[in-house]
């Protein structure tokens, strides 16, 4: 756009130009002798010679009139439109500076602890194991695993909270927008999982210490204290059974949350990618 209008503002100036060197050359030849006979010799009735040229090519001096002042009419508007084009761009590139410095704050605070939370989740993947065991012998680790993952999560969730993220939100594309609320949800779904693992496995330590107390009871031979250690055993076996459903759901879960919150950094990702080349 900028090219031609400045070549448009060039173009008119061989206009102006030719114009105003037309009107003198036709005010010097109306002064020659030989050219003011030729041209007056008609208006020796008493008629001004230039009111009878006026008169005569009236025409021609009222188109000539009419092309000169559409000729400043154009420049001005371009000079106006060159005016406005520059304002433009310094609004523009004010609006490009300002967006830049949100993504570039969004990208330096909050990226590196999606990062870390996404690597805690998959080192509890890594180390979470298929079961708990038949006595419950691994629920202290798993409990250890869980609380890490419930860390992280909430991490994630108050990263979104974060005035960084909500100062750069509007800048989101449709992918890293959509991206976000499907690890929102999913988040809620984990949270879930890992606050009912938490629970149990922080638990079992007591049951189990109930279990081995009623056991050595029971060794008395008194039948009650065998029902009762019958009784801590089965509490014991069902706990396992519940932290056992809980590791496979919690197993499936964690992939899906992993692979959303990798489309969340590669959106973010595109973002600073799209403000590279802006100048902060």
């Amino acid at each position: 756009m900028k090219p031609t209008i400045q070549w448009s503002f060039d173009a008119a100036l061989p206009a102006i130009a030719l114009v105003i060197f037309s009107l003198l050359l036709f005010a010097m030849a109306l002064n020659l002798q030989p050219t003011h006979a030729w041209l007056c010799g008609s208006y020796e009735d008493g008629t001004s010679c230039v009111r009878g040229l006026i008169s005569e090519f009236q025409t021609l001096l009222t188109g000539l009139a009419a092309v000169a002042a559409a000729t400043l009419t154009v420049r001005a508007m371009i000079k106006t439109e060159l005016e406005n084009a520059k304002r433009h761009r310094q609004i523009l590139g004010a609006t490009l500076r300002g967006e830049a410095r949100q993504v570039d704050r969004l990208w330096a605070r909050r990226l590196p602890p999606l990062r870390h939370a996404s690597q805690v989740f998959r080192d509890v993947l890594e180390g979470l194991p298929s079961k708990v065991g038949p006595a419950g012998e691994k629920a202290l680790m798993v409990h250890s695993l869980s609380s890490a993952a419930i860390t992280a999560a909430l991490k994630i969730k108050g990263e979104f909270h974060t005035v960084e993220w909500r100062e750069a939100e509007h800048l989101f594309d449709g992918q890293l927008a959509a991206a976000v609320d499907f690890t929102t949800t999913s988040l809620a779904e984990l949270l879930r999982h890992l606050n009912d693992i938490d629970a149990e496995t922080g638990s079992m330590g007591r049951k189990i210490a109930t279990f081995t107390e009623r056991l050595q009871i029971a060794g008395s031979g008194e039948l009650m204290d065998i029902i009762e250690a019958s009784s801590a055993k089965l509490a014991v076996e069902k706990q396992v059974e519940r932290i056992d459903v809980g590791i496979v759901a919690l197993r499936e879960k964690l992939p899906e949350v992993l692979e959303i919150l990798q489309d969340v950094l590669e959106g973010l990702g595109r973002l600073k990618e799209r403000y590279s080349e802006v100048d902060i």
